[in-house]
């Protein structure tokens, strides 16, 4: 390659209330990678002292599934604040397969893209449009996985507001009860459905009602302060 490949990917926020896993947005909030002729894993902006700086490198790891990384040069820029709930991990995924797959000049269809990402990261919610662009709908069905993009944008305008504490994937899972109450559920399911409706048509007043969810966000929201406040 004598010249460079230049992709960016835009942050993300799931599960928009009632779209528990399912639902997700792209933000105008971008990473950028730069894959240039040479060797090694250059890392700036956040999170760039606690980011590996060799084949561990999340971005490079997503990459190498596809294309080797011999004689090639990765250069991230991170704007993305990491643990924050904006799906840092889901676009330097997304970084890493759409630059390699630019490389090797093939079309892939998204259900590969998306299955391709899933190896280094279970949450289709953002993998969806950290890869498609604004707001999406994924779902999985046995081995398969599917995206269907349903609007540029969401029918309000979202303000990110980022907590001076962290808070990883893997305990706010861990925070989510094994059950919930039928009529808890029933309720989601209800606005789940309507959040869909919301966004399709760019309604702003169902939108508002469909993000009253009843299945994670009671539970989750103990882990934040900022949120609590």
């Amino acid at each position: 390659m004598s010249h460079c490949i230049r992709v960016r990917a835009p942050a993300t926020t799931a599960n928009i209330g009632s779209g528990f896993d399912c639902a997700g947005a792209a933000l105008n909030l971008w990473n950028e990678l730069e894959v240039l002729p040479g060797s090694g894993v250059v890392v700036t902006g956040e999170g760039a002292e606690e980011i590996p700086l060799d084949a561990t490198h999340l971005g490079v790891r997503a990459f190498s599934a596809i294309s080797s990384i011999a004689g090639y040069r990765f250069e991230f820029h991170n704007r993305i604040p990491l643990a924050s709930g904006l799906g840092s991990s889901a676009a330097t995924i997304a970084l890493g397969v759409m630059a390699a797959t630019l490389l090797i000049e093939e079309e892939v269809e998204v259900s590969a893209f998306l299955s391709q990402s899933l190896q280094f990261e279970d949450h289709l919610d953002n993998l969806a449009p950290a890869l498609l662009g604004g707001v999406v709908f994924a779902w999985k069905d046995n081995e398969s996985c599917s995206a269907q993009r349903i609007a540029d944008t969401m029918p309000l305008e979202p303000v990110v507001v980022v907590p001076p504490e962290g808070v990883s994937t893997a305990e706010a899972r861990a925070r989510l009860p094994k059950e919930v109450p039928f009529s808890d559920a029933a309720h989601s399911v209800g606005r789940a459905a309507l959040l869909g409706v919301s966004v399709a048509t760019g309604n702003s007043d169902l939108f508002v009602d469909s993000v009253d969810d009843r299945i994670h966000e009671q539970y989750r929201s103990l882990l934040s302060p900022t949120f609590q406040s």
